[in-house]
Formats: structure tokens, C-alpha cells, sequence
């Protein structure tokens, strides 16, 4: 019997659950045995990607190329599954060995395949393009390269763009070092097919990831900035994509000497402020340590402002105490000279974020505002604190009204809370 080489366990998992839904040869219940096999496989299988280390080439030849027999197997699980479809029975073995063979296939051997697929009577039966569909499916899944490869000798397969990049998210994902090396060949190759903006955005994701100083290089480099829909909406990207905070801690380092190291970019300066109000939610739901740090250490002092613009409306702070305090800390003078130059034109950040808290707790969000400092500021939260309770309970929200000092906001508060109750009251009619 043929020795396989291990593939990458969540890539057999993927691939099993997309073979299931794109050529139907399994039903629901199937599905769930398939969680009993990832136990063996995982036993069986070594880390990601050690599979394909050590060739000099994203696109060498596996070190065990197919036999015809492996080739003729695979052929025969894809036919029998389109044609048979929920009557057909693919057993388990059968399913691993499909997988562990397709992930050796080379771009010639997949020509074998499809030459093999056309040749076989059965083949006349099915839709056009399903069996195709089928193999690439498989092959996108497991063998990445070697289908990017295929893919560029056939153009006439249908949907081409898709599956093209299709395999090569697939290569980022599973081998993100030798998708990299992948992508600058072909650039230095310069092969069109890379100029997509999307397949670009996702390079420079998941460069970012593993380089973010060669990454912005990249990003601010001629042939990128000669596509700019490839920096379209990257920042943000990239906000979503580096979730870890040592992600994030040097991205921006990377990002500080970036700036230091090149002439004013426009490119730059939007991948930053991209990148920043991004993570401004995200930050708000993490650690309020690691967050706070990071936003002391990397952002100036208009960025921690524009942060703050953005956090503030996040409902589910982990920490809203120390958030509030961290927002007290916040200059009303300074905030409100950086709200009328950016046209932000919102309340200071401590009274959203008081309002917010108040929404999941207005006994603690009431014990802390009682210990702050009397002031335009505290008045202020506090008049939004009681409009935010009077929304869900007004009668509660008139045992809030000893917080504000007698004036023109107390009444302000007072009318608000019988505006509600008098709301109640005719939906109560």
C-alpha cells in the first residue's frame, strides 16, 4: 500500500464537510460520524503545514507522486458520488485515503484526473462542469498550490476568478509563509492574475500576520499603490484579522516606523486611523489592562480621542468602572476642540459610556457617579444617567434625582421622566 503523507487535520475536517455539501453523497446523520474520525486523524496527522516544508518552491512536485491506481480511486469516489449520489456509501477509509491521496496531487496529476474523469462513460451523465466542480472542491482544500497551478492552464473552467482565488485564501490559510512566497513569484513573474484587489487585500492580511514591518513595505510600495483598491478598507481589515493583543501591539510599533522611516503618506496615515477605530470596539470588550495599555503606549493624543469616539458606544464593556474612569481623564476642553475640528459633535465620552453601564446596572453605574467631582461634566452624566434609567424605569429614575444639584437640569430631568411615564401611561390605556 501506498505511504501518504499527513496533511493539516482542520484542512481534512474542512474538506470533508464540503465534499459532503457540494457532490451529496452523505446525509445529515453521516455528517455527525464525522466528528468520531477527527479524534483519529488528529492522532495520526502532525502539525500545520509540515507536510509541504523543505521544497524549494511553493509549486515543487510532492516528494510521493500520485500512482494511476490513486489517481483512478479518486476518479472513482467522485463519479460514483455524482452519479450515485444518497444511494452511494463512502466509508471512512475510503473518505481518509481520498483526502491523504489528494493533498499529494501535482497540477499534472490533477490534468491526469480530469483527463481520466472525461474518459469515463459515466461522466456523459452528469451536468455539465459538476465533476469539475467536485474535484476542485477537494483540491482547493487539500493540494492549494499545486490547484492554483492547474487552474492557470484552464481559464475555460467556469467562474474561473472564484475559484482562483478560492485556492489561494486556501494556501494563505493553511501555509500563510508559503502563500507569501507564492504571491511574490508570481508578481516578480508579473502574472495579471494577482491584480484582483480582494486576492491583494488578502496577501497583505496575512503578510501583516507574519511581517507587519515587510508588510507595510509592501502595502506603500509602487505596485501596490498603483492599485489602490488594493488599501481599500485595509485597515479595517486587518482590525478584524489581528485580534491578539501582541498582534495588534506590533502592528502599531510596525506602523510607528513606518512613519518614521518614510516621507508623509497619505496611504499610511489612512491604514492607521483605519486600523484604529476598528479595534476601538474590540478593545472596549477586552481586558481593560491590555487595552489601556496598548492606547497609553501607541496612540497620540488625537487618536486616543477619536478611540474614544468610537468605544464609547459599545454596550458590553467588560470593565465599565474602569472604563468610565479612564474616559474622566479625558480634557473637556481638549475633547471639545477635537469634536468641533473633526465634526465628531458628540458628548463627551464619559456620558455615553455612564449611559451604557446604566442599561446593565444603574444601582453601581449610581454608587460610582455619587464619588465624582461636582462640575459641568458630572451634571451633565448625570442628566443623561437619569434619562437612561426613566427609558426602562421612570419611578426608579426619580430616586436618581437627589444626584443632580438643583437648576436648570434637574428640571430638564424632571419633565423627561414624566414625558415617559405619561408615555407608559397612554400605551397602559
Amino acid at each position: 500500500m501506498p505511504r501518504f503523507n499527513p496533511v493539516n487535520t482542520q484542512i481534512i475536517i474542512a474538506v470533508f464537510v464540503a465534499v459532503a455539501l457540494s457532490i451529496g453523497i452523505f446525509q445529515h446523520s453521516r455528517l455527525i460520524r464525522l466528528s468520531g474520525e477527527t479524534a483519529f486523524l488528529e492522532r495520526q496527522l502532525p502539525s500545520p503545514g509540515s507536510a509541504r516544508r523543505g521544497r524549494e518552491s511553493p509549486l515543487a512536485e510532492p516528494s510521493i507522486p500520485a500512482s494511476q491506481d490513486e489517481i483512478d480511486f479518486i476518479r472513482e469516489q467522485l463519479i460514483s458520488g455524482l452519479t450515485r449520489s444518497l444511494d452511494y456509501r463512502l466509508t471512512p477509509e475510503n473518505r481518509r485515503k481520498m483526502l491523504l491521496i489528494a493533498a499529494r496531487f501535482s497540477a499534472r496529476e490533477m490534468e491526469a484526473l480530469l483527463l481520466s474523469l472525461h474518459s469515463d462513460p459515466r461522466h456523459a451523465d452528469l451536468p455539465a462542469g459538476k465533476a469539475i466542480e467536485a474535484m476542485l472542491e477537494i483540491f482547493s482544500g487539500t493540494a492549494p498550490a499545486a490547484t492554483l497551478e492547474f487552474l492557470q492552464a484552464h481559464r475555460e473552467i467556469a467562474h474561473w476568478d472564484g475559484k482562483f482565488s478560492g485556492a489561494f485564501y486556501s494556501l494563505l490559510r493553511t501555509d500563510p509563509s508559503q502563500g507569501i512566497r507564492w504571491f511574490e513569484e508570481q508578481e516578480a513573474l508579473g502574472n495579471p492574475d494577482i491584480q484582483n484587489p480582494e486576492l491583494r487585500r488578502s496577501f497583505l492580511l496575512r503578510f501583516a500576520g507574519i511581517d507587519p514591518d515587510k508588510m507595510l513595505t509592501r502595502a506603500l510600495s509602487p505596485a501596490f499603490a498603483s492599485n489602490p483598491d488594493s488599501l481599500s478598507r485595509l485597515g479595517n481589515s486587518l482590525a478584524a484579522t489581528l485580534n491578539q493583543p501582541s498582534e495588534r501591539q506590533q502592528f502599531l510599533t510596525a506602523l510607528r516606523r513606518a512613519a518614521h522611516s518614510n516621507s508623509p503618506s497619505p496611504q499610511l496615515d489612512k491604514i492607521r486611523s483605519d486600523f484604529i477605530s476598528g479595534i476601538a470596539r474590540e478593545l472596549a470588550v477586552a481586558s481593560f489592562d491590555d487595552a489601556q495599555m496598548l492606547v497609553e503606549s501607541e496612540f497620540s493624543p488625537d487618536e486616543k480621542l477619536a478611540f474614544a469616539a468610537h468605544m464609547r458606544h459599545s454596550p458590553d464593556f467588560i470593565d465599565p468602572e474602569k472604563w468610565a474612569a479612564w474616559s474622566l481623564k479625558i480634557d473637556p476642553a481638549a475633547w471639545g476642540e477635537w469634536s468641533q475640528r473633526t465634526k465628531a459633535r458628540a458628548n463627551h465620552p464619559a456620558i455615553r459610556i455612564l449611559s451604557n453601564w446604566a442599561r446593565r446596572d444603574d444601582a453601581a453605574a449610581a454608587k460610582w457617579l455619587e464619588d465624582i467631582p461636582a462640575g459641568d461634566l458630572k451634571t451633565s452624566m448625570t442628566r443623561e444617567f437619569i434619562s437612561t434609567v426613566a427609558e426602562f424605569n421612570p419611578d426608579k429614575a426619580i430616586s436618581y434625582l437627589a444626584l443632580i444639584p438643583e437648576g436648570e437640569s434637574k428640571v430638564d430631568s424632571i419633565r423627561r421622566i414624566n414625558e415617559v411615564r405619561e408615555f407608559y401611561s397612554r400605551g397602559a390605556r
